[in-house]
């Protein structure tokens, strides 16, 4: 826990302390679309932008928007597992199990792949724009944004009908992953599919048994960041829920106690930051 306190306080306070950052951070809490970013990390790129494709019912990106900027204009309804008057919460856009990429459905995946951190990983995304934990505003108030977040995530499990929504969201991308699987008529494909519903089978029982203190609630700090907009990640803490998931994050996993520790013994002194 030290080492991950050492390292949130290390990027907070190097986030505070550089102007140019703080000066787009304005700028992209106004929603400046003419604004050239540079500092703040996880914006949508403008070659991006030029390629995207919105349905109709729904609003497109715009020059600074994040992936999860204004997520209720931008995404489909059925995405959102529940809403809060703060915050939504979201399924993760990847399965949990890396072995669903393997290099030979597409060469990308020799490098990287995208599976969460664990069985069943959602984000709880606050509606406000807020940039990231080492946004200032994050920890503002006794930490209150970031408090509601992970109240927000308790409730929701809490309830019958939010276990089954979340298991019904990890297991739609799993399936959904399958089916592109299964485009590839071959042993090795269909062997595999049997192998990771076997393990799906095993784990959703047990994952709908786990009590809210069993996830581990943390946060990325940037820059080290894919998108650049506030999120709570909630995944279970057992290695039986995260064998098969992503462990290349963990050295910037910071958990939410680490967050709020350090906020009680050094608070960022907020009326001592530059002015942009």
């Amino acid at each position: 826990m030290q080492e991950k306190k050492i390292l949130y306080r290390d990027k907070r306070d190097a986030f505070a302390a550089d102007n140019g950052a703080l000066v787009e951070l304005d700028h992209w809490k106004k929603k400046d679309p003419t604004y050239r970013y540079s500092k703040l990390k996880g914006l949508i790129s403008d070659e991006r932008l030029a390629d995207q494709t919105t349905e109709a019912s729904l609003k497109p990106f715009t020059r600074g928007d994040s992936y999860f900027s204004e997520f209720a204009l931008h995404n489909k309804q059925e995405f959102i597992l529940s809403e809060s008057d703060y915050s939504y919460i979201v399924g993760n856009l990847a399965s949990y199990d890396k072995r669903q990429y393997p290099a030979w459905l597409d060469p990308k995946y020799s490098k990287c792949t995208p599976e969460g951190q664990g069985f069943g990983h959602c984000l709880v995304i606050p509606k406000k724009r807020i940039h990231n934990i080492v946004d200032p505003e994050a920890v503002a108030n006794k930490c209150a944004i970031i408090n509601e977040l992970r109240n927000h995530f308790t409730g929701f499990w809490g309830t019958q009908n939010g276990r089954k929504k979340l298991l019904d969201r990890t297991f739609s991308i799993f399936d959904g992953q399958n089916a592109i699987l299964r485009t590839k008529d071959s042993l090795q494909a269909k062997k595999l599919v049997a192998d990771v519903i076997s393990t799906y089978n095993l784990l959703a029982p047990q994952f709908k048994q786990l009590q809210a203190e069993d996830f581990m609630c943390a946060f990325h700090p940037a820059p080290d960041i894919s998108v650049g907009h506030l999120h709570l990640h909630v995944f279970p803490k057992a290695e039986l829920f995260r064998e098969f998931s992503a462990m290349r994050h963990e050295w910037k996993t910071i958990p939410f106690d680490a967050v709020t520790q350090v906020e009680s013994e050094h608070p960022l002194a907020l009326d001592q930051l530059p002015k942009g």
